[in-house]
């Protein structure tokens, strides 16, 4: 069987487990609040047989992205030492898409296994984020396209959409934006829009 990537995890430089991450959810960095701080990994576990020769990770935020290939386990996103690892250099607030695929050999070379691709949050909840988005509405439906609209929130940045039912899908990040078209339905399905607004910080 190929190589895959079974979960994500948040840890701190010594390791400590503090989140297992997904699609759609925060990273709280504020010191506050039940926050990490800023010293904070991310880790990949993967499949142990076979084990995966390197797994890569690519991070995107605001259109700059970040890359960094492990060759051996425990597979981080900014490597590790003698069971430390190294932090986040860079870390902001903001949405970012995370890539993560293990491959055969060293460097990310031989075959691609089947890895996971996911946007999330990172956010400093010690400031007051941005209230909820009021009147989410569908403006329009056809046979399989939903238009969805919804009032801008007061220091918001970017919107995420989290879509369940059907089919689950998550878009994002919507600078600015306050309405999108999501095409591709089944005429016979039923879906449920979740709107969060996400600020600067």
């Amino acid at each position: 069987s190929p190589t895959s990537i079974t979960s994500i995890q948040v840890v701190n430089t010594q390791g400590v487990v503090q989140q297992t991450l997904s699609a759609g959810q925060t990273i709280n960095i504020g010191t506050q609040n039940g926050g990490y701080g800023t010293n904070i990994a991310l880790k990949a576990n993967a499949s142990t047989s076979p084990v995966p020769g390197s797994v890569k990770f690519t991070l995107v935020r605001a259109g700059n992205t970040y890359e960094n290939t492990d060759n051996s386990s425990p597979f981080s996103s900014h490597g590790d030492s003698g069971g430390n690892f190294t932090s986040w250099t860079g870390l902001q607030t903001g949405v970012y898409t995370l890539t993560v695929t293990p491959y055969d050999g060293a460097n990310a070379t031989g075959g691609q296994g089947t890895g996971v691709s996911f946007d999330f949050i990172v956010a400093n909840n010690d400031t007051v984020p941005p209230p909820a988005p009021l009147n989410v509405s569908v403006n329009y439906r056809s046979g399989n396209e939903i238009r969805l609209s919804w009032d801008a929130s007061v220091g918001a940045v970017n919107y995420m959409i989290y879509r369940t039912g059907t089919s689950s899908q998550t878009f994002g990040p919507q600078p600015g934006l306050t309405l999108i078209d999501n095409t591709g339905l089944t005429d016979t399905g039923t879906y449920s829009y979740q709107v969060s607004a996400v600020n600067a910080n």
